[in-house]
């Protein structure tokens, strides 16, 4: 280490004085900046003892600001906090606590109303198709998806014959969303980028 280097205790804790940073993402910043991995457990060990760390309260601040925007589900919630090195128990309980209010199927139904707004009601097959992408890219299930689109009816079926509820077609536009936790997450449009 030259003398020059700021320790990594030092730049971790100016980092911090910035905004709230989980244990992996100070670990990363810290091994960007070169310094070796000893001393960043050191640094970030002393940190925790301090309690000027708290992985728990970054993924409950996280999930709850992303729940309270409603444009985010908890797949993709907690998708972010994996992302910034928070999983396991802290995640869970993060994404549980953030969509207790409202709940899921809140926060899709305003992510729902928001793409709908100035359209036409009941939403065209077209525009049902995009919404239920979105919804599914934004990380809700897809039994909250279906109980939406429901609840709107469907579309213009091109022969005239608005507010006919297709729920096959429903079913095709959610064919590529999986119910089930397990290999996938819940509500992840497979493929799909955002």
């Amino acid at each position: 280490m030259t003398g020059t280097k700021k320790p990594a205790f030092d730049r971790a804790v100016a980092a911090l004085a910035h905004r709230a940073l989980s244990l992996g993402e100070l670990r990363r910043r810290l091994a960007r900046a070169g310094h070796p991995p000893e001393e960043i457990d050191a640094a970030l060990k002393r940190l925790a003892e301090l309690q000027l760390v708290d992985d728990r309260a970054v993924a409950y601040n996280h999930a709850r600001s992303r729940a309270a925007a409603g444009r985010k589900g908890p797949a993709r919630v907690r998708a972010e906090l994996a992302a910034r090195g928070i999983a396991g128990a802290d995640a869970e309980s993060a994404v549980a606590a953030a969509f207790d209010g409202e709940g899921v199927a809140g926060a899709a139904a305003r992510a729902f109303e928001r793409f709908a707004r100035g359209k036409p009601r009941p939403l065209a097959a077209a525009d049902r198709a995009r919404a239920a992408a979105r919804l599914a890219r934004a990380g809700f299930p897809a039994a909250i998806i279906r109980s939406i689109l429901a609840s709107d009816g469907a579309g213009d079926d091109g022969d005239g014959a608005e507010g006919v509820t297709d729920a096959a077609a429903d079913e095709l536009l959610l064919d590529g969303i999986d119910d089930e936790s397990g290999e996938h997450e819940p509500g992840v449009l497979r493929g799909a980028e955002d």
